[in-house]
């Protein structure tokens, strides 16, 4: 297993681009975030042959400016949520204890103003520790205004009556990332940054694969695949996926429920009014950055 960790370099990449080239694939997944590198391990583990492709560097949308939070949800608890947010805590949990080196405690302090207020958190966290199995780094505990004064002597909590000690992760969030990538080429399969898929091949109304392209050379790879999945993430609207929603046939294409459409019609419609500016700005800070290209 180590052995194929260290082999995975860039100096090897014009083989991964052959064995791209060359392999029928299970599943091909485009998108080398969190949610593709987790998908990329996942189909590794089941033993399902799998292959990643991403257009820039890995977890260079998202998956890198985040809010580098691991949270349990406790917000979730006051909606009656209480599944998920046994499942959050245990997730959360799971990865403090799997990557101790990118996933480490921090202290959160809660302030209450009231004694009302005061005695509803403590029961409210009791709950929130409760649903995380007791397993979290450290229970939260109550604090009384001397203790958080002593804690944060620099900052000032007008009519502060006490307050609650909580702990969540923070997350190397990019490098958690390239982790994740690194067990899933551990596990069989192929991961490739700097493709950028083109097109989606089809064949008698079904997805065969993608036309990418190398970005290093120019040259297009056709990449064969029994199944293809997006996980772009923030870049779901791009011209690729428009692609799609021109060549998979309509019943293979995401149709959200109904009740949630307008939602999706919203969230489309801004992002059509935000994208543009922000590539924009973009495309200039460049060209002030480096003004020989």
């Amino acid at each position: 297993m180590k052995t194929e960790l260290m082999s995975w370099s860039a100096k090897r990449r014009p083989e991964y681009l052959e064995q791209l080239c060359e392999t029928t694939y299970d599943v091909l997944i485009i998108g080398g975030g969190i949610t593709g590198a987790g998908i990329l391990r996942g189909c590794g583990l089941q033993g399902i042959k799998a292959a990643l492709i991403e257009k820039d560097d890995f977890a260079f949308g998202t998956s890198s400016k985040s809010t580098r939070l691991a949270h349990g949800g406790a917000r979730y608890i006051v909606n009656l949520e209480f599944g998920l947010v046994r499942e959050e805590t245990h997730e959360r949990d799971w990865m403090r204890n799997a990557f101790p080196n990118m996933v480490r405690p921090v202290p959160i302090i809660y302030a209450n103003y009231n004694a009302t207020e005061s005695l509803a958190m403590r029961m409210y966290f009791k709950i929130y520790d409760a649903l995380s199995g007791w397993k979290n780094y450290k229970n939260t505990r109550h604090l009384s205004k001397k203790e958080i004064e002593m804690l944060e002597p620099n900052l000032k909590f007008p009519g502060l009556h006490s307050g609650s000690l909580l702990y969540e992760c923070i997350i190397n969030d990019a490098r958690l990332t390239i982790e994740v990538v690194k067990e899933g080429v551990m596990s069989g399969g192929v991961a490739v940054n700097y493709v950028r898929a083109k097109r989606v091949v089809t064949k008698n109304e079904r997805a065969v694969g993608v036309e990418a392209q190398d970005r290093e050379t120019g040259h297009i790879l056709n990449i064969n695949a029994r199944n293809i999945i997006n996980a772009t993430g923030s870049g779901l609207f791009s011209s690729f996926q428009e692609g799609i929603e021109k060549m998979v046939h309509q019943r293979d294409r995401f149709e959200p429920n109904p009740k949630n459409r307008a939602v999706y019609e919203t969230m489309y419609k801004c992002y059509q009014d935000f994208y543009p500016r922000v590539a924009d700005l973009y495309r200039k800070t460049k060209k002030i950055a480096s003004p020989k290209e």
